[in-house]
C-alpha cells in the first residue's frame, strides 16, 4: 500500500521506502532505556558521538570529526 506522508526535507529531492508511524494510542512499545532520564540518556548520547569523533580524528578526519 502506497501513501503520501507529509514531512520537513532535509535536502531537495524525492525518497521512497518504508517508513514507521508512531501512533500516541498505543502504550505497549516500551523503550530499551525505559527509566533512563534525558538527563542520562543526552550524557550517553554525548559520550558516544565523543567516541566516534576520536575515531575520526585518529584516522586523520579532523574537519568530519568537528560535525560531531
Amino acid at each position: 500500500m502506497a501513501r503520501r506522508l507529509p514531512a520537513i526535507p532535509a535536502a531537495p529531492g524525492r525518497v521512497r521506502g518504508p517508513a514507521w508511524v508512531y501512533d500516541a494510542r498505543r502504550d505497549d512499545a516500551r523503550p530499551a532505556t525505559e527509566g533512563l532520564t534525558v538527563a542520562a540518556a543526552a550524557a550517553e548520547a554525548a559520550r558516544a558521538l565523543e567516541a566516534l569523533a576520536a575515531g575520526l580524528r585518529a584516522a586523520g578526519s579532523p574537519d568530519e570529526a568537528g560535525i560531531l
